[in-house]
């Protein structure tokens, strides 16, 4: 009997252990261009009421160009890396007064020279450090909190817009998993100019189908794909919580390889602060 106990637990253990593993495989499933479009225009023109916002965009780009040199007749190489580092946290109360934010720019050569902006509140104390012009250190205590809403667009202007730009778009690779609408575009040099008239009806909506034509061959003219871009977006319940960019190309003899991500979300947002920053700033303002 204990035998026939112990095959039967042995037995429900693998089926069990087989179902997770189904659903642990799931695949996404392939939609419609029209279908994820209609996710993405909603995303774009939805302002989100929220009280709290998580957003960082980061990124590379190592940029290379080659110059002939007349003196010793050979060729010069030079190569330089920068980054980008963004994150937006915040939280506010009812009235959309902030109540916690963590804020910061920082657009960096690899020797760590850049432009950095920070600006941070906590506990009522304003704190922030910019590097622009000069250096400079700025602590308020017990100041106002800053009020923080999302703008909001003229969405039947927005939609026309959107409607123009992803007509000249290729379609993507579309797909949905648990609620997950993801869209894939891969650029290539043969249909990079329908990218480009796309990114010109959002640049200038006042030009005219001809004058997007000849600026997108002009602009096509000078660019050369080393390798397929892609181009990435994914979308949640509404809102647009991802989007990537892998970029290997060659504009007017000088090269950029490298790319970019953005993240958002609107909740379970824990505002974190950099570790000594606050005390630092403070420290350093004084001393001014």
């Amino acid at each position: 009997m204990k035998i026939k106990q112990l095959k039967r637990g042995i037995a429900l253990l693998i089926v069990i252990a087989s179902l997770l593993a189904l659903c642990a495989c799931k695949k996404p499933e392939p939609v419609s261009t029209d279908e994820a479009y209609e996710q993405l225009k909603t995303a774009a023109m939805t302002t989100v009421e929220t009280n709290e916002l998580y957003i960082t965009i980061q990124g590379n780009v190592t940029y290379t160009t080659t110059e002939e040199s007349s003196e010793e007749n050979t060729n010069q190489t030079t190569t330089e890396t920068s980054t980008i580092d963004v994150v937006f946290q915040i939280k506010t109360d009812e009235n959309n007064k902030i109540t916690e934010r963590c804020v910061w720019i920082k657009l960096l050569d690899e020797d760590g020279s850049g432009l950095i902006l920070e600006g941070y509140y906590k506990d009522g104390n304003q704190y922030s450090y910019s590097n622009f012009i000069s250096e400079t250190y700025t602590y308020t205590e017990n100041a106002e909190a800053d009020t923080f809403e999302p703008a909001t667009e003229d969405t039947e202007e927005l939609n026309a817009l959107l409607d123009k730009a992803l007509a000249k778009l290729p379609a993507p690779e579309a797909t949905v998993l648990k609620d997950q609408y993801t869209l894939v575009w891969t650029v290539t040099n043969e249909n990079l100019k329908q990218y480009i008239e796309a990114f010109l009806c959002i640049e200038d909506e006042n030009l005219t189908d001809d004058e997007i034509a000849q600026k997108a061959n002009e602009l096509a003219e000078n660019v050369t794909l080393e390798n397929e871009l892609k181009l990435t977006v994914k979308i949640k319940d509404g809102t647009l919580t991802y989007a990537s960019a892998d970029f290997d190309i060659t504009l007017n003899n000088a090269s950029y390889k490298g790319n970019v991500t953005f993240e958002m979300s609107l909740k379970n947002v824990t505002v974190t602060y950099p570790e000594g920053r606050l005390e630092e700033i403070k420290e350093k303002s004084e001393q001014q």
